[in-house]
């Protein structure tokens, strides 16, 4: 048109970074998705419930809060009840997830090859691939998660007051859901507060972050105020839902009901493991294991990507001493969220406790691999690759059994069950 002008800001660098790998992990857990026809694993309870819940307005899911299975349910609205449907949202909470991961690593003080470095640590995660495939709430509890720190890590970084304010808002409400989804969200909040007040008494942070604590002081009463404002909305949202008009609005005895039933389990499964096994890949799990025809069966294996295990292990002894040595944001982030997340749980007496529920503190170890390994690539870039190349040919070579294809029941024990109790 005569006249007529379009001004399209130039996409940044990061901005282009993020949308190739953004498409390209959607891409990557979107193949494939529906190789389990049937419903597997926690499955068997999350797609029931949703469906009762479509249907009858009943939540039949009392022991966590009521946005724990309602990302189930949208899905199960957008796309139907099939294996898309079932799973869609959850490949959207992965993409997401990662990108969430890029943004810690690049407002962290990343360059932008050494954050592409961490996104292709996190594309071979072998955790944040099978979760992302299943229908299932721990993918969008960790994709939370990772975005509220992302967004506080941000604020805590920025000068100008009002934008300071936005970002801590945004990460509150982050938060909120995520303690909707489930209430460990409440353990990383205490965390970010205790990594905030480290950071303030370690002047070598300051060296590479600027960290304004007058403009930042009211972060705690600020955000806890808001967390629980949007937990409280959250959960009375699932209530006032067309779902559940029928439910009874009792906020406190659901309340209670929530905290009796965590601590009362007691029921023994075949997969159930403690803590301290976790980082040693003792006791993973086989989310599914179909037969197809008599030579044949599906299989599902949630069990996380050795070399990051264990790497990211001796990575984050190596965070320790950066952190004490430099005041690093990033590595006094992965050693305090790591051991938070890690340590509640050793601390925590639970009747059955399982693999998966390493998945939060597994983040901060591919964090602390990223960020050591990246570092590499300014002096000895052939050691970097290598860390690089050995994290994606495990995962090369544990994908037959990360996707649910059909394969000859055979070399499942000789390939990829290396110990007895990985069976």
């Amino acid at each position: 048109m005569p006249g007529f002008s379009l001004r399209v800001k130039s996409i940044t660098p990061f901005t282009r970074l993020c949308l190739i790998f953004f498409c390209s992990a959607l891409l990557l857990y979107a193949i494939g998705i529906g190789n389990f026809a049937e419903i597997y694993f926690d499955e068997l309870t999350h797609v029931p419930a949703a469906r009762k819940l479509i249907d009858e307005g009943i939540n039949p899911i009392t022991w966590h809060p009521p946005l724990n299975n309602l990302f189930t349910v949208l899905s199960m609205m957008l796309f139907g009840d099939n294996p898309l449907g079932w799973r869609a949202l959850s490949v959207l909470a992965g993409a997401l997830l990662v990108l969430g991961l890029l943004h810690i690593c690049f407002r962290g003080g990343l360059g932008l090859e050494r954050t592409a470095y961490v996104g292709c640590l996190a594309l071979s995660s072998h955790f944040i691939y099978v979760h992302a495939r299943i229908a299932k709430p721990d993918i969008f509890f960790c994709a939370l998660l990772v975005w509220a720190l992302a967004l506080l890590l941000r604020a805590y970084t920025t000068a100008a007051p009002r934008h300071k304010k936005i970002l801590l808002a945004s990460s509150a409400c982050l938060w909120g859901l995520a303690t909707s989804v489930k209430w460990l969200a409440l353990v990383g909040f205490v965390l970010c507060i205790g990594h905030f007040l480290l950071l303030q008494v370690r002047p070598a942070a300051r060296s590479t972050h600027t960290l304004h604590w007058h403009s930042s002081t009211l972060l705690a009463p600020l955000t806890a105020w808001q967390v629980l404002s949007i937990y409280t909305v959250a959960y009375l949202g699932g209530y006032l839902s067309p779902y559940l008009l029928t439910a009874d609005l009792s906020f406190m005895a659901d309340f209670k009901t929530i905290w009796q039933q965590q601590h009362s389990i007691s029921t023994e499964h075949a997969y159930q493991s403690t803590a301290w096994q976790w980082p040693l890949m003792l006791r993973p799990i086989w989310y599914g294991y179909h037969p197809v025809g008599e030579a044949l069966t599906r299989a599902v294996f949630c069990l996380g990507n050795p070399f990051l295990m264990v790497g990211g292990l001796l990575s984050l002894l190596y965070s320790v001493w950066r952190w004490y040595r430099t005041g690093s944001l990033l590595a006094c982030m992965c050693v305090i969220f790591y051991a938070g997340f890690y340590g509640f749980w050793l601390a925590t007496a639970r009747g059955a406790a399982f693999h998966y529920y390493y998945f939060p503190a597994l983040l901060f170890l591919l964090l602390s691999l990223g960020e050591n390994g990246s570092s590499l690539l300014v002096r000895q870039r052939g050691a970097a690759w290598a860390i690089l190349a050995l994290a994606v040919l495990l995962f090369i070579y544990y994908l037959p059994v990360l996707t649910g294809v059909a394969l000859p029941i055979t070399p499942y024990l000789r390939y990829w069950s290396w110990f007895d109790s990985w069976v």
